[in-house]
């Protein structure tokens, strides 16, 4: 394909993808928007091999000026962008939140945003929509593609075309390969991880290399390029966060957007003429900036809201300052820079590119330096903010070191009588008013939880498969490791809400109390604390900045009925002399029935579903009444109340 020249539909492809991920941002509907990005790939590696073919045709590729003219593209917009962040962060994020937006800004400047991400969030996590730099993911995986691919062309270029395309295919099936690899074990790697994301840029680079050599049918071609549109929005519209995503599952989007760039490669076709209409290009145009601007404003905006879910109309207005920041972004900076009009001396282009660096790194070492700048706010809202650190007794126990009875302990070290508490992050959220209580009654305590797996034997949650392949090998050694302790009680704790529902789960948990009462010990189900719409220290500390009254902050008793009920209603009947059933609502309802955020100036959450250290301590009566009643009544188990307590 040496005769590259621009192709209008291209720019209109790129149309389509930013505008799914808008909308999949702006929850407006298509909750697999998210494959917009998948399509950016594809069209990112269709265009860097035609433009390598060009030049290597002509003999007149450089790959230091290919570098450059990533520079020119992808650099300018970026560094605005992230240097706006931070100085709107200055004025509305909280010094743990503007700390995290320090090192993801250095992240970007170093080409390392995906292993950053990879290591703090999750992509489709609530929390994640708080990130304001968290979209630079992708920018990072393209840079270091970037870094590598030309050279692969470079050491291909020499060879016949056939070679280079079946090497080509068998990098891009390693790639596709792994991605699916990961998938089984560690899935956020395999979708930010640059390797497990090749495969998708190789693919445009492979239509590229294969365009057709004679004329292509019209009719075939108009074919193949509504199939290929079809196929990018049937997949947008049929994935959301559940999908198992990216490997085998991104292939919709990726090999639809391959059909449409094959299809539109020698004449445009209904497809193309389609996508060639001039608002569509527009928007393909000015695609790059308008995926940079979009993210943060929408960040910003929820986090200046508590935290919780936008409206609507202020999802609207946040995609049209969007659009205008993104039309300013693509005439005063992406263009000039690109056509040279801006630094046309690659020495001044580079110096000053490597000053904004600079300088964006140093700023960011300067507010990680001072704590986040933590004098911006008051006292109380600080006070609130801070529970977002609370994060005691947070152990995802692995399978080995509970088979090999390292287990983490708390309470009193002498104790003669054993507690273990088990479950998944919300049973470790619990810990901190357990251990209180076991210290009170000189009981030792031990802990083996680990995320999203709930204490229940021979059961995996059904959106969890994936995270969960050792559950069921992890809850038979937890049974074991309690009944080799010979522990005394033991305390289940979980996010019984997204069990509930799951097939079998009333039949395993019924089968795990069983085996645990059959081996003498003493059982307490902690029903589920309220779950937030938004990280409650958030709320709380936007309440105090806004002047609104944070004690009116939480959940009415009704909600909470709504996403408990059931889970509880089928743990009552379990209360014998020998189950008990403790409710944390005896300690964190109020009067009014209000499931409270908050109690005397302290966060009860640490964000919108775990409790905080001090909500835990709260709980410390109710540990504490059960441990009196099962120490004072002894070897024969009687005496527990058949209400909750």
């Amino acid at each position: 394909m040496s005769d590259w020249k621009y192709r209008p539909d291209i720019d209109g492809l790129r149309a389509v993808a930013v505008v799914l991920v808008l909308l999949f941002h702006g929850k407006l509907g298509f909750q697999g928007g998210f494959v917009g990005v998948d399509v950016f790939f594809v069209i990112s590696g269709f265009v860097i091999t035609g433009l390598f073919l060009k030049e290597h045709h002509a003999r007149e590729f450089c790959l230091y000026d290919f570098w450059l003219r990533r520079v020119r593209r992808i650099l300018p917009a970026c560094a605005v962008m992230v240097v706006a962040s931070l100085t709107v962060g200055y004025f509305i994020l909280f010094p743990d939140d503007y700390q995290e937006l320090a090192l993801s800004a250095i992240a970007v400047q170093t080409l390392s945003a995906n292993h950053f991400f990879l290591k703090n969030t999750g992509y489709f996590s609530g929390n994640g929509e708080l990130k304001p730099l968290l979209h630079t993911w992708s920018l990072a995986v393209e840079e270091q593609f970037y870094l590598v691919y030309p050279l692969v062309l470079m050491l291909l270029g020499r060879l016949s075309r056939r070679i280079m395309v079946a090497v080509l295919v068998i990098l891009a099936l390693g790639s596709l390969i792994f991605s699916e690899w990961l998938l089984r074990g560690q899935p956020a790697s395999s979708f930010y991880l640059m390797p497990a994301r090749a495969w998708e840029l190789l693919l445009g680079g492979l239509v590229c290399l294969v365009s057709p050599q004679g004329r292509l049918h019209h009719w075939l071609a108009n074919l193949l390029g509504v199939a290929g549109l079809a196929g990018i929005l049937v997949s947008a519209w049929l994935f959301d966060a559940n999908t198992i995503f990216p490997g085998i599952s991104a292939a919709l989007p990726c090999v639809s957007a391959a059909l449409v760039l094959y299809a539109n490669s020698q004449n445009s076709t209904w497809s193309g003429k389609l996508l060639s209409f001039k608002p569509i290009v527009f928007v393909g145009l000015i695609s790059y900036s308008l995926y940079l601007w979009h993210w943060p404003i929408l960040s910003f905006a929820r986090y200046l809201n508590g935290g919780r879910k936008l409206e609507t109309s202020s999802v609207f207005y946040g995609l049209a300052a969007s659009l205008v920041m993104a039309s300013l972004s693509w005439k005063y900076l992406e263009t000039p820079f690109r056509t040279g009009r801006y630094l046309a001396s690659p020495r001044r282009l580079l110096l000053v590119s490597a000053v904004s660096v600079l300088a964006i790194v140093a700023s960011s070492k300067a507010i990680l330096f001072r704590y986040g700048l933590p004098d911006r706010f008051d006292a109380r809202s600080q006070a609130y903010a801070a529970a977002i650190r609370s994060k005691v007794h947070a152990h995802s126990l692995s399978l080995q070191d509970l088979t090999a009875g390292r287990v983490p302990t708390f309470g009193s070290e002498t104790g003669k009588l054993q507690c273990l508490i088990w479950g998944d992050s919300h049973a470790m959220s619990l810990v901190a008013g357990l251990d209180l209580a076991c210290k009170t009654y000189d009981i030792k305590g031990f802990q083996v939880t680990h995320s999203g797996r709930p204490p229940i034997l021979d059961f995996i949650p059904r959106k969890s498969e994936f995270l969960n392949r050792e559950a069921q090998e992890f809850n038979r050694a937890a049974l074991q490791f309690a009944i080799k302790k010979r522990v005394d009680f033991v305390v289940l704790g979980g996010l019984w809400s997204s069990s509930v529902t799951t097939p079998r789960f009333e039949e395993c948990f019924q089968s795990t109390v069983n085996q645990l009462i059959e081996a003498g010990i003493r059982v307490a189900i902690v029903r589920d604390v309220a779950v937030f719409k938004a990280p409650v220290p958030l709320q709380l500390a936007t309440a105090v900045m806004t002047k609104r009254n944070p004690e009116q902050i939480g959940i009415s008793k009704r909600i909470y009925g709504v996403v408990n009920n059931k889970a509880n209603e089928f743990f009552d009947p379990l209360a014998t002399d020998r189950v008990t059933i403790l409710d944390p609502a005896h300690r964190l309802v109020d009067e009014k029935g209000l499931w409270r955020a908050e109690y005397a100036g302290v966060s009860m959450y640490r964000d919108h579903s775990h409790l905080s250290k001090e909500g835990s301590l709260r709980l410390e009566p109710i540990f504490a009444r059960w441990f009196d009643l099962g120490v004072t009544t002894g070897p024969a188990l009687s005496g527990f109340p058949k209400s909750p307590i």
